[in-house]
């Protein structure tokens, strides 16, 4: 097996040599921020009607809609970067045809996949039934506490009481919903890579990511962490940079500080997503491109 380093030295000279990796992830970003301005337009009517209440099941309608479209999409793009990913560690190259190929053939499988890993997420919910109870039995009704965190600025009793309720029951809630969700995103997080690479059904998929994960702990748990970690860090730099220039008055800068992120956030997806694949390839003993392969022909 690659050690870590040089998976993630090799993984950029895949994307260094193939550029067009990037290609689809920035293509996604401008169609979803259009889409976005597109449903301002009914968002107005609906918010300037005479009687806009009267309209909410169709504001929830188009809200929906829209919520289907991108989460489709971003399966589409999210297949097909990854394939795009495996085609260049396994061959040296690729193309846009392979991001077209690979997320006709796998989008309704990350679709999903998806579905499944939300619904997992979902259950977390059972650790918020604490507070619930707190809630139910305190007798508090959403006027109550909408008063009492209005009037919070003076630190009234009222709030003191509220907290001195809710807060054990609302922090308990809290930590275990992080650690079920950090636990779930270790357990699953090769589901995507296993159903393109592995050409896996969704539930093998899943399985498979709990394997490799059982397989190989702590290389699996220190690989996610650095991903995590670097990610992190660049874009905490990348922030230093650009909330900056966000904040000025000025709309140029202001576009400028934005169009750093945005473009930031698309490299590091893309990283991400090639140094993961690369990782999953290894760990399934793939064959992987570098370099020193072209001397051998």
């Amino acid at each position: 097996m690659e050690h870590i380093v040089d998976t993630f030295s090799n993984g950029l000279k895949n994307l260094k040599n193939n550029t067009v990796i990037f290609l689809p992830l920035l293509v996604y970003a401008v169609f979803v921020s259009l889409l976005s301005l597109v449903g301002l337009v009914p968002g107005y009517y609906i918010l300037t009607a005479d009687d806009p209440m009267s309209l909410l099941p169709v504001a929830f309608g188009l809200l929906f809609v829209f919520l289907f479209i991108v989460i489709l999409i971003s399966c589409y793009v999210s297949a097909g970067t990854i394939g795009m990913a495996k085609e260049a560690i396994a061959t040296g190259t690729t193309s846009f045809k392979d991001m077209t190929a690979y997320g006709k053939k796998y989008t309704i499988r990350i679709f999903v996949s998806t579905i499944l890993l939300s619904i997992i997420q979902f259950v977390s919910v059972i650790f918020w039934i604490p507070l619930y109870f707190a809630y139910k039995n305190a007798g508090y009704t959403i006027e109550m506490i909408i008063e009492i965190i209005d009037t919070s600025v003076i630190v009234s009793d009222a709030f003191y009481a509220f907290l001195a309720t809710m807060f054990v029951s609302f922090m308990i809630g809290l930590l275990l919903t992080f650690i079920y969700l950090i636990i779930v995103s270790f357990i699953f997080y090769f589901v995507s890579y296993a159903i393109v690479v592995d050409d896996m059904p969704v539930i093998a998929a899943f399985k498979k990511s709990f394997a490799l994960l059982r397989q190989y702990p702590g290389r699996v748990i220190f690989f996610i962490l650095l991903i995590v970690l670097l990610t992190f860090a660049l874009s905490s730099i990348v922030s230093i940079i650009s909330v900056p220039l966000s904040m000025f008055q000025n709309v140029f800068l202001s576009l400028i500080g934005s169009l750093i992120q945005t473009l930031f956030s698309i490299a590091a997806g893309v990283a991400a997503i090639v140094w993961t694949t690369r990782f999953y390839m290894d760990i399934t003993e793939k064959e992987l491109y570098t370099e020193e392969n072209l001397l051998e022909f």
